[in-house]
């Protein structure tokens, strides 16, 4: 929900072909994660509850919940 420009703290993640697929007719596709990544889950059905679990990652690229 927020983007960081430094770039020591980004990270690149190559998705991956999921099973026995092969990947030999497509290209890998690459997105980044940046340290105020978060994800948002919404209940769809009575409760209609929504979650917001978030984590950073410092300078060292640990990751870190709070």
């Amino acid at each position: 929900i927020g983007r960081s420009t430094e770039t020591p703290i980004d990270f690149v993640v190559t998705d991956t072909v999921p099973g026995s697929q092969s990947n030999s007719d497509t290209q890998s596709v690459q997105s980044t994660i940046s340290r105020f990544a978060c994800r948002i889950m919404c209940q769809r059905t009575p409760p209609y509850t929504a979650r917001i679990f978030a984590a950073g990652f410092d300078s060292s690229k640990n990751i870190f919940l709070g």
